[in-house]
């Protein structure tokens, strides 16, 4: 069983309304030993897509707040384990911002995410009328690979959800992705990534949010995490990605099924930075 649901999201999140203790209530009802808060921190998000969020700027939150607000949530629940994140929007006009923010000695564990391509954010159709769709999917991965070559002293600990853009390509759908999604035509830039993820220490993330939308599997796709292993990879993180504290380790039996049939004997978290592994059971 996999004890440490690494990517999490709550009313500090723009997109989530949840409550930290009915995160906490539901992470212990499933049996987990502990949890990341990894609320989002997207310092550059396009400013068109701000109404649509209400008042304020999106996916930025206070730090000292967060902070404050977690360390008084760990007291409160401490018999689980309560780590502090943040899932970091990479973007390279937030690179002198992000390295500042990522290296505070507050924060256990960082994921690196990319949300935003050039001005667009894939979740919205009109990235996909710009770019077409074959065209589209290939964008994003060069953008995380542009990102990771310019990391500069950027703090990431695990990449998260690698190909996120695949659930919103408008021909993709949830029966047919297997059929419709070919990463044979994208190697050449995983193979680039994962050797950046392996030079640098950091994990791939196994994300299993796309299975609560009804895929039959994680982002990244099984054949892309194999692709990691046989380039040497070996860290893995897990993490539901969820927004309600219900979906909390959602599709986590089949992740770790996934991962144990590849060949890897465990997972990472990270607590202060550095990796603890724990061994699957």
């Amino acid at each position: 069983m996999i004890k440490y649901d690494t990517h999490l999201h709550s009313s500090f999140s723009t997109d989530s309304e949840e409550s930290l203790d009915n995160i906490a209530i539901s992470a212990m009802q499933k049996g987990l030993e502990g949890i990341i808060m990894t609320d989002h921190m997207d310092i550059i998000y396009p400013t068109k897509y701000h109404e649509d969020f209400g008042d304020g700027i999106p996916f930025i939150f206070d730090v000292d707040n967060y902070v404050s607000t977690l360390a008084d949530f760990k007291k409160k629940y401490s018999n689980l384990r309560i780590l502090t994140g943040m899932e970091l929007g990479l973007h390279p006009d937030a690179i002198e911002k992000n390295v500042l923010l990522s290296n505070l000695p507050d924060f256990d564990q960082v994921i690196g995410s990319v949300h935003v391509v050039d001005e667009f954010d894939p979740y919205y159709p009109e990235y996909w009328e710009s770019y077409g769709e074959e065209k589209g999917i290939l964008k994003y991965f060069e953008t995380i690979l542009d990102n990771l070559e310019n990391l500069s002293n950027i703090r990431i600990n695990t990449l998260g959800h690698m190909d996120y853009v695949v659930r919103y390509a408008p021909s993709i759908t949830y029966d047919r992705i297997l059929e419709l999604y070919d990463t044979k035509s994208y190697m050449e830039v995983f193979d680039e990534i994962f050797s950046i993820l392996i030079d640098r220490e950091i994990a791939l993330e196994v994300n299993s949010s796309a299975l609560k939308k009804g895929f039959p599997l994680p982002n990244p796709a099984t054949k892309i995490i194999k692709q990691y292993k046989d380039k040497g990879g070996e860290l893995l993180t897990f993490g539901s990605d969820a927004h309600a504290a219900e979906n909390i380790a959602f599709g986590f039996d089949k992740c770790e099924e996934i991962a144990k049939s590849l060949g890897f004997k465990g997972y990472n978290i990270y607590v202060f930075d550095e990796p603890e592994f724990h061994i699957f059971d």
